[in-house]
């Protein structure tokens, strides 16, 4: 069964605010079961309010205070400064009810940076319709390639299981859960001088492999690995060129190193996930458990829970959300008071389309957490709750 939008947030809102009535939680509770796309609703509105501690700030907020700052944020017709002395006209207007649904929707506003319809006794917030209807535009053409030193080239998908190829003392092998795993022979043959190979992931997928030395890696979306088929010598060099996690099998006599286009991370034994994308301006570094040492302007060892961000001039160290770095990995996008520029790279890169803007890159930003895969139009429609507006036309997406 499919619900009207507009009052499905209505409810949610009230839900949030604690206003909500028993029938409309029943009614409520129907609707999330039942369609998708409230579903979805509810997810993003819970992270927003979850992620900006929104309890606490309900408990401690005059809903009277909250009004006027919420006609404040709005764009009302009527001077805002004329309203300091109205509180006796906002008190007779709205009950308690709806000041507490002030109180919440005033929240939700702090995260999509404002709302943009008001009615004196009616609060909603408008929506914007995605055309054409959900469509998948990545569907075609999914397929991770490995390429090997000698230039030969196998896609993974379509490869049966079993050795791929050989190459001197290493065997390529594709499991039946689909992991590319490299192995040493037993033939004493010698390997000489190793090859290069390259493994590389489309838009809208990903890949596990496991390097010569066992170490594993995940790789994400619309990138590609580049890493010898036998680690020989003082260090295990790899050269990344967008995102994967990495767990690194230890080996003190032969540090692992990942090379990007801004820096280098040297690794003794130690899980991290590194975000390295040619169309990003940041490379950053989040590590899990053990150490690393990131070199690039500067030098700096990070400790789990920590996440390195480097530019072309400088470079400085967070505590973060691990959870939210990995996100991609459990298969989901998630945000964290995201631009929208940036929210729209991931889309075009998970989806393979190219983003346009209509006018200037909006200044709105987005909390949540969306699964990797729901549709194109379903992902747009979350975000249209920021007041966007979105029209797909073939593999375009353009942000009105």
């Amino acid at each position: 069964m499919k619900y009207e939008n507009d009052h499905i947030r209505e409810l949610l809102i009230e839900r949030i605010a604690g206003t909500i009535s028993e029938e409309d939680a029943a009614k409520l509770e129907r609707a999330l079961a039942e369609d998708r796309s409230a579903y979805l609703l509810g997810e993003t509105l819970s992270d927003q309010f979850e992620s900006l501690h929104g309890r606490r700030y309900l408990n401690n907020l005059n809903p009277q205070e909250g009004w006027l700052r919420l006609l404040q944020t709005l764009e009302s017709e009527e001077p805002v400064n004329a309203l300091a002395n109205v509180e006796p006209k906002i008190t007779q207007l709205f009950s308690t009810r709806k000041l507490a649904m002030v109180a919440a929707v005033l929240l939700l506003a702090c995260a999509w940076g404002g709302v943009w319809l008001h009615q004196r006794q009616r609060l909603s917030l408008q929506t914007a319709t995605v055309q054409p209807e959900p469509t998948s535009v990545a569907s075609e053409g999914k397929q991770v390639v490995l390429t090997l030193a000698n230039g030969k080239s196998i896609v993974l998908d379509n490869a049966e299981n079993g050795v791929l190829a050989k190459t001197g003392d290493i065997e390529i092998h594709k499991t039946a859960d689909g992991q590319l795993v490299y192995q040493v022979t037993q033939t004493g043959e010698d390997g000489g001088q190793p090859g290069l190979n390259t493994i590389s992931t489309p838009s809208g997928g990903q890949y596990q492999i496991i390097l010569p030395d066992n170490s594993k890696v995940w790789l994400n979306t619309a990138s590609s690995l580049k890493f010898p088929s036998a680690f020989r010598g003082n260090t295990r060099e790899v050269e990344l060129v967008g995102e994967a996690y990495f767990e690194v099998t230890k080996n003190s006599s032969m540090p692992f190193i990942v090379k990007s286009k801004l820096g280098e991370i040297e690794v003794l034994g130690t899980g991290f996930n590194v975000m390295a994308y040619a169309d990003e301006s940041l490379m950053k570094t989040t590590l899990v458990e053990g150490s690393v040492k990131i070199t690039g302007k500067g030098t700096k060892v990070l400790r789990p829970g920590e996440q390195a961000i480097l530019d072309q001039e400088t470079m400085r160290v967070e505590r973060v959300d691990v959870d939210g770095a990995l996100a991609w990995k459990n298969n989901l996008f998630q945000f964290n008071d995201t631009p929208i520029e940036v929210i729209m790279r991931e889309v075009s890169r998970w989806y393979n389309v190219e983003v346009v803007y209509r006018e200037k890159i909006p200044d709105r930003s987005f909390t949540g957490k969306i699964s990797r895969d729901v549709s194109i139009s379903e992902f747009l429609e979350m975000l249209s709750y920021t007041g966007l507006r979105f029209d797909i036309d073939g593999k375009r997406v353009i942000v009105l």
